[in-house]
């Protein structure tokens, strides 16, 4: 009895034993980690030249890509809302869209529509993710149509790259999509300091024409009546440590001067209406703001 005590309580230990070493051995096992796959964009062979492609160079976007003749451009929207431009042909739908990056943006953890990250990749030379959406965004009582969707960081803008009506990128579309080139040249030939003014004008306006350079000066047309004149005026003192140092017109129309120690701007308008900028009408109305270096 004595004896079969002793085997019980000598098994029982090496049973326990072992048991402590396997879990020690994996313990120190390396962890596996899931990663993210990463894939590349390369132009794919296609029975047809590109070289009879179209062209779309975007200055206030920053970009420029290659897309098909029988492509048309959709719609293209500018304002403090929307920035976006789509193509439109019978067999391919796609669109480019920026928003501003929070300030607390990480691509690395950026969901799009609600979607992870499928895969990385790298879109003008710099990183991307790559967002399948097979079943189209649900939201309400129904489904978009299928889309993918190629995202990434450049100079403070999140770019969304979406192609419409599947989750895969045809030859074609993959042909469109490595054409695209971030090409930097927002306000081209503006020197830096006035191009930061006019970029910062121009979302709070509705409308506007690009800069062009009037002689010395780069002038900004403002085709808008909101908001009200004096707000740019605000916004030049506030923001760019300008001061208005003279004021010159009528009730009908005139113009402010203010200026700072790189910049001189002077903001001229013409009314139908007596009161100045703060009485600004739409009808017969006209306003540009024009700078130049010290």
């Amino acid at each position: 009895m004595k004896k079969t005590n002793l085997i019980f309580l000598i098994s029982t230990a090496i049973f326990f034993t072992s048991t402590l070493v396997l879990i020690y051995l994996n313990y120190l096992k390396p962890q596996s980690t899931t990663s993210i796959p990463t894939t590349r964009i390369t132009p794919t062979e296609i029975s047809d030249s590109i070289s009879d492609w179209k062209t779309y160079n975007s200055s206030d976007f920053g970009f420029s890509i290659n897309y098909p003749q029988d492509l048309l451009i959709q719609n293209f929207i500018n304002d403090q809302y929307n920035r976006t431009v789509s193509f439109k042909g019978s067999d391919i739908y796609f669109s480019i869209s920026l928003r501003k990056a929070d300030p607390n943006f990480n691509l690395d953890k950026y969901y799009f529509m609600d979607s992870p990250i499928a895969r990385t990749t790298t879109l003008s030379s710099q990183k991307a993710n790559v967002y399948e959406m097979p079943k189209g965004y649900c939201d309400g009582p129904g489904c978009s149509q299928p889309y993918i969707s190629i995202v990434t960081e450049h100079n403070n803008d999140v770019y969304s790259l979406s192609f419409f009506g599947d989750s895969n990128l045809s030859s074609v579309e993959s042909q469109i999509l490595s054409t695209f080139k971030f090409t930097d040249k927002k306000n081209e030939g503006l020197p830096i300091s006035i191009s930061a003014i006019f970029s910062a004008i121009k979302p709070n306006l509705i409308t506007y024409s690009n800069p062009k350079l009037v002689e010395d000066e780069w002038q900004l047309d403002i085709n808008s009546y909101e908001p009200k004149l004096t707000s740019i005026g605000s916004l030049l003192t506030s923001q760019f440590n300008m001061v208005l140092i003279d004021e010159v017109g009528s009730g009908k129309g005139g113009q402010d001067t203010y200026e700072n120690d790189k910049v001189i701007c002077y903001l001229v308008w013409g009314n139908n209406v007596d009161g100045g900028p703060e009485t600004w009408v739409e009808t017969n109305s006209f306003a540009y703001l024009s700078c130049a270096e010290k």
